[in-house]
């Protein structure tokens, strides 16, 4: 690791604090953005050492490489490598591609200078009954920065407010239930204090178990399937609501594929 001067990292969003902390140790940690779809990496910070933390990076330095951010903030990519379709399933490839642009379904914001942030999963999108948009990856990034906190899972869509499912990292022994339960309430506030009023978490619930590919909750590489999460501790969110917040509204309102 000592001979390590430049590395990169991919897949989930890293935390900002992460990065930073290894760049102060003199590493040159970037983060990059690629898909199974693109045949690689066409966003990086490619000739940008010690980037800013919280982006992606700039699009490829050659003009076949093409970047458009759709109405809704959704990233769509032309790119040499970009794949034809998905094998026998026409379905599914026609309902990415507008035209000839791919759409990634991630969320992005583009700064004036070029660097791309990833919000989150277009399909992850909570709308409260209130119709306030929230994308509650970030959220659940910051919360992950806890050493406490091992996944969280923001749910809120078409409720009065948002609330968080927690799994955390095995307690220290010795430690209550009650105790790791007020540890997390302060990183929940801590979390809180940065947000907008309706960003922010009324209530959490801590996970009975650990969340499984046996369960349909985690993919095989290990990423969280929010639905299925949703699904299978239905009865630990409602606890979190009031006996008047009908959550059968949120499955006639919106129907989202895993």
């Amino acid at each position: 690791m000592d001979r390590i001067r430049v590395a990169y990292t991919a897949s989930a969003a890293m935390p900002e604090s992460v990065i930073a902390i290894w760049q102060i140790w003199g590493l040159d940690l970037r983060e990059c953005y690629g898909l199974t779809e693109t045949t690689g990496a066409p966003i990086a910070h490619f000739n940008q050492p010690f980037p800013r933390p919280g982006f992606i990076g700039r699009i490829f330095p050659d003009p076949h490489f093409q970047v458009k951010i759709a109405e809704d903030g959704e990233m769509l990519l032309r790119a040499p490598l970009l794949f034809d379709g998905y094998w026998r399933n026409s379905t599914e490839t026609e309902a990415v591609f507008q035209d000839d642009w791919f759409c990634t379904g991630d969320l992005v914001e583009r700064a004036p200078n070029g660097d791309i942030r990833l919000i989150g999963r277009k399909k992850d999108v909570i709308i409260t009954r209130g119709g306030k948009t929230i994308n509650p990856q970030p959220i659940e990034t910051r919360l992950r920065e806890s050493s406490l906190i091992n996944e969280a899972i923001v749910v809120g869509d078409a409720r009065k407010y948002l609330t968080v499912l927690i799994e955390p990292n095995t307690p220290a022994d010795g430690q209550s239930a009650e105790a790791v339960a007020e540890l997390l309430r302060a990183e929940v506030a801590r979390v809180n204090a940065d947000l907008s009023r309706v960003e922010q978490l009324k209530d959490f619930r801590v996970l009975p178990r650990s969340l499984q590919v046996e369960h349909g909750e985690r993919t095989a590489n290990g990423k969280i399937k929010r639905n299925a999460v949703v699904r299978s501790f239905a009865a630990l969110i409602d606890e979190m609501y009031g006996a008047n917040d009908d959550a059968g509204i949120a499955n006639h309102l919106r129907s989202k594929s895993n």
